[in-house]
């Protein structure tokens, strides 16, 4: 291909993707609620918010007060104060409240400064124009991003391939993703953060292939702060790319792993006498997830109480095993920091378990017993342990609770139900609305009709696991139902430092993401599902990324081409003397980058063992700057195939499935979704 031609190819190929975008920018809704990508109107009102602080800074006069209207887009706040515009007329003393302190509004504002400085700069040209406006040039402004990404992209693959069709071959597979094309039309982070990651990946392969300047180096420089100021994710290349320039001096792999791991064997050591106590194991109050997606609300564990702190004694319990431990709720500073009332909107007053799904489906239809000990003041009125029926985070049944007047002393309380046939999470659910002071031990939740007649059960070990009922012998299907084991909370240092150089929806979110890995048996189905939904929106989604826009058919032949990859791959692997394709070491970094941004994604899941199902949200949009090593390995692959002729036709064929792909997802899920009057949207599209 000649210089002159590979010219034509390339611009015509930015074109398209500047066209393809353009049309996603002005059909897309402003709407949170309508399709419209719900993070948008955050980033706008950051970006907004440094036009106001840019103006000042330089006299340059203020902005219209258009910016006032942007909520009425948002479905999800009520003022812009919660988007980041700092109005203190309309919502006085908001950012000095505890509820903007538990509510990280700011969350990735320091991350993402680079991106909200870019586009604060941008809307300095507009003046006494409405805010829709400013959205439709600030995705223009977003566009143009993204198209310069397209052309890095095309730089770097020369220079890894010194072949110009598999450049542009890479580059109009990359910019021609649905998933690429649909976030790059919206105002993001994580369309300058792809950006960022390609500039990194094309400065590192410069002096890779090139050697080190001074030029070389002032561009690595640069396209390193354009990751530390674009979105965290942006940040997970420069680890691994330390260890790879480490290698290319003379440090091997297996030794920089071993002094890697040595240090983390350390840290986790230091970091460990740097925990407190969280609250009793497997025990949640429940929690609203839909406020998780905005603003990363704390996972909150119920209070583990040592009661005869309270001068209520233990020896009212007839029980074989002793146990000093409870689950308690009050209204006493005792148990946290805070009153009773600090998290009106955040958490209820409800304490939750629920059984492994497939535990759940096996007692359908069946008997269950459950109780506990109760301790509440007398004549205070007070609920039983309940059964939850978990459908989904908005349906759920409550039932087999009863009413019961508290007598100073502890009591066994105990019922029974018949499960419906059609249950699909089953959980025990301890309500503590309205009460002053409330005790609970030894709950258990058991199989079978047991406790109807003679006394309470007799325990065989501390943590309540077994015992005898009456005769019989039984297992409780609840864990830690004695609340004498706790769990920590992840360490003080290790939180505050990611409030400082991280977010802090990723410093609130570091106590859920421990306690998923302690209640595996919970949570497992949600990393399956999560680890899918991660899968169908790296390849095509829209609404920013949040939901899947092809149809199944469409990943069969995703997989089909990355099956057909592997194997060039494992050709490579074989006659590693003969195919050559890329600069020395630069696979396994890419490889190893891919690995990477997959660990990534899986700590980004929001899973947690007190939702129904145990996955709420997962999507690929966090780490899809993971998208330029796959497509980069992805036609290498294709590349080790035993015929050149072949390759290419493969190669040719992937890019215009892409392309169809990308059409067909804009014009037979997008554009009809966002045009429909229907709910659900979904049918009046072809998904």
């Amino acid at each position: 291909m000649t210089e002159r031609y590979s010219k034509y190819c390339i611009t015509v190929l930015l074109l398209v993707v500047a066209l393809m975008c353009s049309i996603r920018v002005f059909a897309t809704p402003f709407n949170d609620n309508e399709g419209g990508f719900p993070d948008e109107l955050f980033h706008v009102g950051r970006s907004l918010q440094n036009t106001i602080r840019i103006s000042e800074l330089i006299n340059f006069g203020h902005i219209d007060n258009s910016v006032d209207d942007l909520a009425g887009f948002s479905s999800r706040v009520e003022t812009v104060c919660e988007l980041g515009i700092e109005k203190p007329d309309i919502c006085p003393g908001y950012f000095e409240s505890r509820v903007n302190n538990v509510y990280p509004v700011s969350s990735g504002n320091i991350r993402g400064k680079g991106v909200y400085i870019f586009h604060g700069l941008m809307q300095l040209v507009l003046h006494n124009v409405n805010v829709g406006f400013r959205i439709y040039f600030a995705r223009m402004m977003a566009v143009m991003i993204g198209v310069l990404m397209v052309y890095v992209i095309y730089r770097l693959s020369f220079l890894l391939f010194h072949d110009q069709r598999l450049a542009i071959a890479v580059a109009a597979s990359i910019g021609l993703m649905p998933s690429v094309s649909n976030i790059v039309s919206a105002v993001s982070t994580e369309g300058p953060a792809l950006l960022a990651v390609a500039l990194l990946l094309l400065s590192t392969t410069i002096i890779v292939v090139q050697g080190f300047s001074i030029a070389r180096l002032l561009l690595f420089g640069f396209s390193v702060l354009c990751c530390l100021f674009t979105k965290i994710t942006a940040i997970i290349p420069l680890p691994i790319l330390m260890l790879f320039f480490l290698d290319r001096v003379g440090f091997s792999w297996k030794k920089l792993l071993a002094v890697f791991g040595f240090l983390i064997v350390i840290a986790i050591t230091f970091l460990r006498g740097d925990a407190t106590k969280a609250g009793v194991a497997h025990w949640y109050f429940e929690r609203n997830p839909g406020l998780v997606s905005v603003h990363g609300t704390p996972v909150k564990l119920a209070y583990q109480v040592f009661y005869k702190a309270y001068g209520v004694e233990k020896n009212i319990k007839p029980n074989a095993i002793a146990n000093d431990w409870a689950i308690g709720y009050t209204c006493l500073t005792e148990f946290d920091n805070i009153s009773c009332d600090s998290f009106p909107s955040q958490f209820s007053n409800t304490i939750v378990q629920f059984l492994p799904t497939r535990e759940a489906k096996r007692l359908a239809g069946k008997i269950v017993t459950f109780g506990s000990w109760m301790y509440a003041n007398d004549g205070e009125i007070v609920s039983s342990p309940a059964i939850v029926l978990g459908y989904d985070n908005a349906n759920q049944d409550v039932v087999g609770g009863s009413q019961h007047t508290g007598n100073g002393a502890w009591e066994f309380v105990v019922n029974h139900i018949q499960l419906p046939n059609d249950i699909r999470d089953i959980g025990v659910s301890l309500d503590a609305s309205n009460q002053s002071l409330i005790f609970w031990d030894d709950i258990v939740l058991i199989e079978g009709l047991l406790g109807a007649e003679g006394g309470p059960p007799v325990f065989d070990n501390r943590d309540s696991s077994s015992g005898v009922w009456n005769g019989i012998r039984f297992s409780n299907l609840l864990k830690n139902g004695s609340a004498e084991q706790h769990w920590n909370n992840v360490p003080d240092s290790l939180w505050s430092f990611m409030i400082n150089y991280g977010t802090g929806t990723w410093a609130n979110r570091l106590n859920g993401q421990l306690f998923t890995l302690y209640d595996l048996d919970r949570t497992g189905s949600g990393y399956f599902a999560g680890i899918r939904a991660m899968f169908v929106t790296f390849w095509g989604s829209f609404v920013g990324g949040d939901w899947p826009g092809l149809a199944r058919w469409h990943y069969v032949v995703a997989i089909v081409f990355v099956i057909i990859s592997l194997y060039g791959w494992l050709r490579y692997v074989n006659f590693d003397s003969k195919l050559k394709v890329m600069p020395l070491g630069l696979p396994l970094y890419f490889w190893c980058l891919i690995l990477a941004y997959l660990i990534t994604g899986i700590l980004r899941m929001e899973i947690s063992a007190e939702w129904v199902p145990p996955l709420y949200y997962s999507t690929s949009r966090f780490v899809l700057p993971a998208i330029i090593p796959v497509m980069l390995l992805l036609i290498s692959g294709l590349v080790f195939l035993t015929s050149r002729k072949l390759s290419r036709l493969l190669i040719a064929t992937l890019v215009l499935l892409i392309f169809l792909a990308n059409s067909w997802m804009l014009l037979r899920v997008e554009l009809p979704y966002f045009k429909c009057d229907i709910e659900p949207r979904w049918v009046c599209t072809d998904l």
